[in-house]
């Protein structure tokens, strides 16, 4: 079981969460038909309830509607702690983990917004202090009296400004890392919990509370500082230095170098690693004319020791089937985004809506992307400078609206395109034609290297992209799969039937592809 908090941020969350949903019920949200949200409320209950179904990626959009945001993980943990604190809210979904459709009913006290609201701050209050003594007397690992004497709040509070410090000023790919390494760190420190969930802050109070087997000398704060250390490669110079002076500081007799060499062995002895929540599978599909198939080959994107696959050869038709089948088999990839490598003029190719034996389709399973296969369709130097500078300005961008950082782009007009696309870095294509693709895709490419499109197989289509960009750029891919899967029981005239997204990322390229190291 996770080791829930109650502290003051949990509070403020789980609060701004109910009143929205209040507020959403009241009829005081506007615009509120676009968002994916049934209720009722049963009139013959005292005290009065209200049955809820949505989904999280609804109540996300909601909360960023107003003024306090809530992440996925927040609102999760936020409907927890309603469920099994509160005791306001039951969940009554049939399979609960790892879902993002959400079915629940809350027991208020009644239907007047401002009651309710006074209502869970009392009983939180309440409730919040037997429950935190609880907290650390049913503890696994029991604090150590001494360390009790240092003052933990400021000593937690330093940690978490010190790493969002370092976050802020990394690109994506950095804090990615970073945040894995933090993230097994804490599995390092008690592996029988669930550290998915919850503010950071309030997880490093609760670590400065215990000490575990095997590290008595110090507190679990210090254990993770001194773990999180051992994943130099994920840390740069600065921080690990930072995290080297704050368990020194710790305690003036505590020797970081034989604590790391410690910490180090124990890492080792457990083979835990910090896994990339962001799974890449880079599949390179090549075309061979004499038998009209294709040679396959696949790589993870963040190991190129090997590849996966290599030079299997089958049918374009085959190959959904075939990863399909693969992907089933290695279950350690478990929500992939898979990258399809092919030549320009294959971009446009339905791969995401070919059917495989289960009769489903690729693209309502999994994350998909096309991308172009630069040693198939060589494109002038100047583009690969221009590319990767592109990439970096969308990287400013990535947790902005996809819906504010897309221009659409009128493919019938060479000049307009060009107008276009040059200073834009993420477009709706439009009007086009596939008699015309590859040379528009050039065009493209070669004039503007833009890093991301967008468009609708069916060009008559296009007016309904819009309505799938209500999420951040960096969810797009997600967003898209979503559609893709709820257009398999809809008709040919659902957008999500027609989908292309071309998503060229520079750092996500085969081993295989050479670049011009002038030019880059």
């Amino acid at each position: 079981m996770p080791r829930a908090t109650y502290g003051p941020k949990v509070k403020a969350r789980a609060k701004s969460l109910l009143k929205m949903l209040l507020l959403f019920v009241s009829g005081e949200v506007e615009n509120s038909d676009r968002f994916d949200l049934k209720y009722c409320w049963l009139d013959e209950e005292k005290p009065p309830q209200l049955r809820i179904e949505t989904n999280l990626r609804t109540l996300e959009a909601l909360t960023n509607s107003q003024e306090k945001k809530l992440t996925k993980a927040q609102i999760r943990e936020s409907l927890k702690r309603m469920a099994d604190f509160l005791n306001i809210l039951k969940d009554e979904r049939i399979q609960k983990r790892g879902l993002e459709d959400w079915r629940f009913t809350l027991t208020l006290c009644s239907k007047d917004i401002e009651e309710n609201l006074q209502q869970f701050s009392k009983t939180w209050d309440r409730l919040c202090p037997q429950s935190q003594e609880k907290l650390i007397a049913e503890s696994i690992f029991p604090p150590t009296p001494e360390l009790n004497l240092i003052p933990e709040k400021p000593n937690a509070n330093h940690l978490d400004n010190l790493l969002q410090d370092h976050l802020e000023r990394l690109n994506n790919n950095e804090q990615n890392n970073l945040e894995n390494a933090i993230n097994t760190a804490f599995q390092l420190c008690d592996p029988a919990q669930d550290w998915i969930e919850g503010d950071r802050l309030d997880k490093f109070i609760n670590l400065s509370q215990v000490s575990y087997p095997g590290w008595s000398e110090i507190d679990g704060l210090t254990q993770f500082a001194v773990l999180l250390a051992t994943f130099s490669d994920n840390l740069t110079c600065e921080l690990f230095d930072n995290i080297k002076t704050f368990v020194e500081s710790r305690n003036p007799k505590l020797n970081f170098n034989n604590l790391l060499i410690k910490a180090i062995r124990e890492k080792s002895e457990r083979n835990i690693s910090p896994k990339n929540t962001l799974e890449h599978l880079i599949i390179e599909v090549i075309p061979q004319e004499q038998s009209k198939g294709v040679r396959v080959s696949m790589w993870d994107a963040n190991n190129f020791s090997s590849p996966l696959v290599q030079d299997e050869t089958m049918s374009l038709d085959e190959l959904p089937n075939f990863l399909e089948t693969w992907l089933e088999e290695n279950s350690e990839y478990t929500s992939p985004t898979l990258h399809i490598f092919v030549p320009r003029n294959w971009l446009n190719l339905d791969l995401s809506e070919r059917q495989t034996e289960s009769e489903l389709t690729l693209g309502s399973q999994y994350k998909l992307v096309m991308r172009t296969h630069h040693n198939l369709t060589p494109t002038g130097k100047q583009y690969y400078k221009l590319w990767q500078q592109k990439w970096q300005l969308l990287e400013t961008k990535i947790e902005q609206t996809a819906k504010t950082t897309f221009v659409r782009a009128d493919c019938g007009s060479p000049a307009k395109l060009f107008q276009t696309l040059k200073y834009s870095e993420m477009a709706i294509l439009e009007n086009l034609e596939m008699a015309r693709l590859e040379k528009i895709l050039e065009f493209v490419a070669r004039k503007t290297a833009l890093p991301v499109a967008l468009w609708s197989r069916r060009s008559e289509l296009s007016d309904r992209i819009d309505y799938i960009l209500d999420c951040q750029v960096s969810q797009l891919s997600e967003r898209i799969l979503e559609e893709r899967c709820n257009s398999l029981t809809e008709d040919d005239n659902h957008i999500g039937h027609h989908l292309t997204l071309v998503w060229e990322d520079p750092n996500i390229v085969p081993p295989t592809l050479q670049f011009d190291s002038e030019a880059c």
